[in-house]
């Protein structure tokens, strides 16, 4: 069903995907109406179009579905190997992820861990249809909605970086001029922490010689030479000490948000899950006790 009504608004292609007659596909969709008491499709001359309460059912049935998928993956594993644990993250990978998956391999050697990179708005989705089990990433109000649930883990401040040949490497102060003339390595256009790159600025127009880069270790090499200027994260930064980057005297306008953890609200909670957010709750203590 789910994948029926989020397909093209025809009937007949319906039906084909559901492998039932459209007479009997059109009986289901009316037996869904009478049961949610309001139309959920517009039957018009050129076909059926869904109306925005089937968009509500179909978030409704897919999340049925993932709690489905859940419960057989539990009771497949019940004296078999576990079921894998699928998490998904942004390109910028927290130390903590890190740390609680080393922890779980530790005590579960045989559990299988699977990490998904990508931007939020599209992790999200796949934890909500219940192909991920958790999120770890930024915060962002217009994303965190229900079903979803977000807990925040730690702050995630960032600092601009150079390396310690730049020429503005040892200077107390740094103005938004000197900033702009200077070559960088940016937050990629479409991510969360390109704004508060682009506030640095405060106005003037923007660096011309730029690479975008999402990951944090390709900005720490592409620091080195002592050529380019970046934004780091504290955690990234406390990942790889003593290496050839300073921080820069400068405060940044904006932060962006903490660094969390997204599930779906009152999703059953796998034991591998279960295990991963208790090794990171343990992670996050350690770094706040450094």
């Amino acid at each position: 069903l789910p994948n029926a009504l989020a397909g093209p608004p025809l009937l007949g292609r319906a039906a084909k995907d559901l492998a039932m007659t459209q007479p009997a596909a059109s009986r289901l969709l009316a037996e869904l109406e009478a049961r949610f008491g309001r139309p959920l499709f517009d039957r018009g001359r050129h076909g059926v179009r869904a109306l925005p309460a089937a968009a509500r059912v179909l978030r409704f049935a897919r999340m049925v579905c993932a709690e489905e998928q859940l419960v057989r993956r539990a009771l497949g594993s019940e004296g078999e190997r576990p079921a894998p644990l699928r998490v998904g993250t942004l390109p910028t990978v927290p130390p903590v992820v890190i740390e609680a998956v080393q922890q779980c391999k530790r005590e579960r050697p045989t559990g299988d861990i699977r990490m998904h990179q990508g931007t939020l708005d599209a992790l999200l989705p796949l934890l909500q249809d219940g192909e991920l089990d958790l999120v770890v990433a930024r915060y962002d109000p217009l994303l965190a909605q229900p079903p979803l649930a977000y807990r925040r883990l730690l702050d995630e401040p960032l600092s601009v970086m150079a390396g310690k040949t730049h020429p503005l490497a040892r200077r107390r102060e740094v103005s938004a001029e000197q900033l702009r003339h200077c070559a960088w390595v940016a937050p990629i256009r479409t991510s969360s922490l390109y704004p508060h790159f682009a506030e640095l600025f405060q106005g003037l127009p923007l660096p011309e010689d730029v690479i975008e880069c999402a990951s944090p270790l390709a900005v720490r090499q592409l620091l080195y030479d002592g050529r380019r200027l970046g934004l780091l994260g504290k955690s990234a930064l406390s990942a790889s000490p003593g290496e050839g980057v300073v921080r820069l005297g400068v405060v940044l306008r904006s932060s962006p948000g903490p660094i969390g953890l997204y599930t779906v609200k009152g999703r059953m909670v796998p034991a591998e899950s279960a295990l991963f957010q208790a090794a990171l709750a343990e992670a996050v203590a350690a770094r706040q006790k450094e």
